[in-house]
């Protein structure tokens, strides 16, 4: 079962980074159109790899049920994870920048929808 988590836990994290405010969150970036097929496709393999697991080990209807909860509980631990990650980056970056920047230069860089 702690292999079947552990995929699921992967899984949903790339499927979260793929996402492209997250990913700017985490990494100040703008994610590439591949990076992101990737870390989908990493997702969707991990999430088939942790419910095939859970199949062989304790059959189709058992493991199924099993799956089921593994990845909800996954899915709320990658969110609390990304949530402190993603804020005490930000509140590190702003710390940065106001000790570095002006007022526009901010604005623009905590932005990302701003591309200029």
């Amino acid at each position: 079962m702690g292999l079947a988590f552990f995929f699921a836990m992967f899984a949903f994290a790339a499927l979260a980074v793929a996402m492209q405010r997250h990913y700017f969150d985490l990494f100040g970036l703008e994610p590439t159109r591949r990076q992101q097929v990737v870390l989908r496709a990493v997702g969707a393999l991990g999430l088939a790899a942790s419910y095939g697991h859970l199949c062989c080990v304790g059959g189709a209807v058992e493991g199924t049920v099993d799956w089921f909860c593994l990845a909800s509980l996954a899915a709320i631990v990658i969110v609390v994870a990304l949530s402190l990650a993603s804020t005490s980056l930000i509140f590190q970056r702003r710390r940065i920048f106001n000790a570095q920047s002006t007022e526009g230069e901010r604005q623009k860089s905590f932005d990302p929808r701003f591309r200029g």
